[in-house]
Formats: structure tokens, sequence, C-alpha cells
């Protein structure tokens, strides 16, 4: 099955969560586990086995260059991780593909 490129949005209902709103974005990226907070520009980052991973924290892999209000991979080999507390979450990631 092919993924779908574009805008995905990805919703839930009733948004219960044990987990506080994870930006990309420098200007709010407080929950980011690996690189620099807060700091604008690029950064190549390695994110950790999952087994070490903190709850409600992100975890970025690859180089990523990041903006007020998103960060978007640069590198071919990037990756994500975030472990939410949570009964129902809503996700909205934008996936833009460049041209």
């Amino acid at each position: 099955m092919p993924i779908p490129t574009g805008l995905v949005n990805v919703t839930g209902i009733d948004i219960q969560t044990g987990s506080p709103e994870t930006y990309f974005g420098y200007a709010r990226n407080e929950y980011l586990g690996n690189g620099k907070q807060q700091t604008p520009g690029m950064q190549t980052l390695t994110a950790p086995a999952l087994s070490s991973a903190q709850p409600n924290t992100l975890y970025l892999g690859g180089t990523w260059n990041f903006q007020s209000e998103y960060a978007e991979t640069v590198s071919a080999n990037t990756n994500h991780h975030l472990s939410l507390q949570s009964k129902r979450c809503g996700i909205l990631l934008p996936v833009r593909k460049k041209m």
C-alpha cells in the first residue's frame, strides 16, 4: 500500500491525555530530548534507544532544520520518537513534499 504524500491529518475525538502539547519548531520545543532546545537552524541528532527514552519527550534522528513553527528534515535518514501517555490522542503532522 503506497504512503500518501502531501498534508496528512490524523485526529482524535474527546482528547484525554497525560502528555503535554509537543512542538517541533524551536519557539516551543521545550520537550525536545536531544539537541538544543529553542535554537534555530541546523542540528544533526542521534535518537536514543527506545528503552532509554523518557516519557513525554520528543527525540529526533538525522539532520533537521529548526524554524520557529516547524522542523524540516534535511538528511535522507531521519526519524522521530515520541512516547505519549494518553487514553485517546489527536495528532497533526503536516508532511511537506519538496519539489
